[in-house]
């Protein structure tokens, strides 16, 4: 898997394994310098990390030359800049990562705004593609004896098709405002974002696999969302599965 590196605050690569012994033995890579690969949690001191790659620590910052004044490796031109929705990898070190309870207020923002948005586009849908659905549910309401199979047919369609609109809606309004934003409105509200552990943004396929990972960290009794309030990233089900962080801005 590929290594990423940081030089002078800018995240450098991907280099493959056989570049990054190279980096390391030419002195470029050292004990300070922060890596990350996939499978790592955050980003860490090449020191912290040296046994996995196989080699021993990087050399110091000052390198002793044969006449006896200090030398230093030649800077590494940067090779790529940090997308405004990322952060830097130097930030990535002390960035704080939202507790339960900011989580908790922002999903209630957002569930706020989903249910109005929802009624609203489920009124409209309900008496364009169900003109008489009214009708029908007054009746089966005053005379349930009456019900034939046809009106419970009618009536589990329209569920299905209500159904469908609000999974569209959700998925939408993450979309939408994860990738412009790397927040929804509620969480732009309580000041915290979503990134992955890189700090890169989340691309659409990982935005629509989270909204559908949040409904795991929802059943039996929402233990996946409580998660967060006791690991050391508060990260819950659906983060684990995604790979994905809720951090402060800064």
């Amino acid at each position: 898997m590929p290594w990423y590196y940081a030089n002078s605050g800018d995240r450098q690569g991907p280099v493959s394994d056989e570049e990054f012994i190279q980096l390391i033995s030419s002195g470029r890579v050292r004990d300070e310098t922060l890596v990350w690969k996939q499978g790592m949690p955050d980003w860490r001191r090449y020191a912290e990390v040296a046994s996995t790659v196989g080699l021993p620590p990087a050399l110091p910052l000052t390198l002793e030359g044969a006449s006896g004044v200090p030398a230093t490796a030649a800077p590494v031109a940067p090779t790529s800049a940090f997308n405004p929705a990322g952060t830097a990898a130097a930030g990535l070190i002390g960035r704080q990562y939202a507790g339960f309870w900011l989580r908790f207020a922002a999903f209630v923002i957002d569930t706020i705004i989903l249910g109005v948005a929802g009624q609203v586009v489920g009124s409209l849908v309900q008496a364009t593609v169900f003109p008489d659905s009214l009708r029908k549910l007054s009746e089966l309401r005053e005379h349930p004896e009456s019900a034939d199979p046809a009106a419970f047919a009618f009536l589990f369609q329209m569920m299905g098709i209500m159904l469908v609109v609000g999974l569209a809606i959700g998925i939408a309004y993450d979309v939408f405002f994860l990738r412009r934003y790397a927040a929804t409105p509620g969480k732009l509200a309580v000041g915290v974002r979503i990134e992955r552990a890189d700090g890169s943004p989340l691309s659409t396929g990982r935005i629509i696999g989270r909204y559908f990972g949040r409904s795991l960290s929802g059943l039996v009794m929402c233990v996946g969302y409580l998660i967060a309030a006791f690991d050391e990233q508060k990260r819950a089900l659906h983060d684990f599965i995604c790979d994905t962080r809720v951090v402060k801005r800064g």
